[in-house]
């Protein structure tokens, strides 16, 4: 059980706070609910059982798992499927499970993709861009709340860390 303060990450809305915990109706059977106020979109206050069989709030990563997940931008992409239905596919799986270090390689492909395609001077397919920018969003403010630090510090680690292994790539 989380407690008012808490921060959660709210699986398809981010990180959110804890403000309260209250008894509403909302399904015909008065329900004790967490107030979570999101953090990606200030204002939005969003309901969730605190008893469910389908729990969609998650602890906030610690700083060691934080760390893990940055370092996944060191990796090579995954494979890039051309075919953009079976890409859409497999992303999908991947945000479903919910396994953070998955959508940080999923994250990761998507940025080597898009430096690619630039070098053609080509941009991203906008399903491909889309999910880029809706995998960034939870996974900087997962890392900025988790190692303390600003959106433009962690882009610009992950920038070098894609550029080194690009560097490493192209010297072989």
């Amino acid at each position: 059980m989380y407690k008012i303060g808490d921060l959660t990450l709210y699986k398809s809305h981010g990180i959110c706070q804890i403000d309260s915990i209250v008894e509403q109706n909302f399904t015909g059977t008065p329900m004790q609910y967490y107030v979570l106020q999101s953090k990606l979109q200030p204002g939005v206050t969003l309901y969730h059982p605190v008893e469910s069989d389908n729990c969609q709030l998650e602890q906030l990563l610690s700083y060691d798992e934080a760390r893990k997940m940055l370092d996944i931008f060191s990796n090579e992409a995954s494979e890039w499927d051309e075919r953009i239905t079976n890409r859409q596919r497999n992303h999908s799986q991947i945000l479903g499970k919910n396994n953070h270090l998955e959508i940080a390689q999923l994250m990761n492909t998507i940025l080597r993709k898009e430096q690619e395609l630039e070098q053609q001077e080509k941009k991203l397919a906008s399903q491909d861009a889309q999910m880029l920018q809706q995998v960034s969003m939870v996974i900087f403010d997962i890392l900025e709340l988790t190692l303390k630090q600003s959106k433009a510090e962690i882009e610009q680690q992950i920038h070098q860390k894609i550029q080194a292994n690009t560097t490493l790539a192209t010297h072989y």
